[in-house]
């Protein structure tokens, strides 16, 4: 069995995390030091304007069926192209040089983008940061994700990555990162950026076999090393998928356990895959706001693959680390 980031490069058989990150001068900065769960500090999660709603979705209901997957328009994997700028808070990590796409993000206040650890980290010590910020930038209000617009990139300014983040060698536990940009989206209005809501708390996550959503930019093909990257899309794709019990995630994951800070979907028949990582898993409220549940963390075996199962970081699970994390960020200014 292979276990594998959702960002694996695909013409690689050998696990590996793909990209990261370094701060290494004024405009980007990160932090090492412990960040603990319990300290608060003193960000307050406030209604924002900014916080994406949309007309409620038939698929997010209750007894709603997860549609078969469409031959003519593989997307995510086995999923479809979605409606232009529906999903305004889903943004893309990108190398500077060429645009070249490798991460989702998710926004979460008009300054701060959500995403997996294994995206900005090194892959063999996690305490370090390996890219120059000045490499990479963040796309807002993309649907292609090669705008014709500049005006689409925000730098990085700082970078905060759980500091029990282990990689593999831990599970892919704590598989969580904070990213701060160098300029609000509020001052960009033609972008018509939204933000995701925050889980409320694991109490009040999506239970087994609900409908959720994942989007991205990823491969629409399972890994060989013969995949082409003509297999990457242009345009934003999106798929549904069922929630797994975590009973039945350890059990297609061949006895490797899942934690409860982990949720995981059926990848039988469609499934997130290379360029995914980090992107969002969401369900619609009835308010018609969107909710993020999940961030793209690893797939075992191949992406798609009968009886699998690909694995997300459990949002509500982190949302003390996530409001500390934003509170210490503040105070940095």
């Amino acid at each position: 069995m292979w276990i594998v980031p959702a960002c694996q490069y695909p013409f690689r058989l050998v696990l590996f995390l793909f990209l990261a990150i370094v701060c290494q001068n004024l405009m980007c900065q990160t932090t090492t030091d412990p960040v603990e769960d319990d300290d608060f500090g003193d960000f307050t999660f406030d209604e924002d304007p900014m916080m994406a709603t949309g007309p409620i979705d038939p698929a997010f209901q209750p007894n709603a069926s997860v549609p078969t997957p469409s031959l003519l328009s593989p997307a995510v994997i086995g999923g479809n192209p979605v409606k232009p700028h529906k999903y305004p808070f889903m943004v893309g990590l990108q190398m500077r040089e060429g645009n070249y796409h490798f991460c989702g993000d998710s926004l979460i206040t008009p300054m701060h983008v959500l995403t997996a650890a294994h995206c900005v980290v090194h892959e063999e010590n996690y305490r370090k940061l390996s890219s120059p910020a000045n490499l990479i930038h963040v796309g807002v209000g993309m649907h292609n994700r090669l705008p014709n617009s500049r005006n689409h990139y925000f730098d990085v300014k700082r970078i905060l990555v759980h500091h029990k983040y282990r990689g593999q060698s831990n599970g892919f536990l704590y598989d969580i990162a904070l990213l701060t940009l160098g300029t609000s989206v509020r001052r960009r209005p033609s972008l018509k950026a939204g933000i995701i809501r925050l889980p409320a708390g694991p109490a009040n996550d999506p239970p087994p076999q609900t409908a959720v959503r994942g989007i991205g930019w990823g491969l629409t093909k399972n890994i060989t090393k013969n995949n082409p990257e003509s297999d990457t899309p242009l345009l934003l794709m999106g798929a549904d998928f069922r929630v797994l019990t975590n009973r039945d995630c350890t059990r297609r994951a061949l006895g490797s356990p899942i934690a409860a800070s982990q949720i995981c979907i059926d990848s039988s028949n469609r499934a997130v895959c290379s360029g995914d990582s980090g992107g969002p898993l969401f369900r619609q409220l009835p308010s018609g706001q969107y909710e993020l549940v999940g961030l793209a963390s690893y797939i075992m075996g191949q992406c798609q693959q009968r009886e699998s199962a690909n694995v997300f970081t459990r949002v509500s699970h982190y949302k003390q680390w996530i409001r500390t994390a934003l509170a210490a960020d503040s105070r940095q200014g």
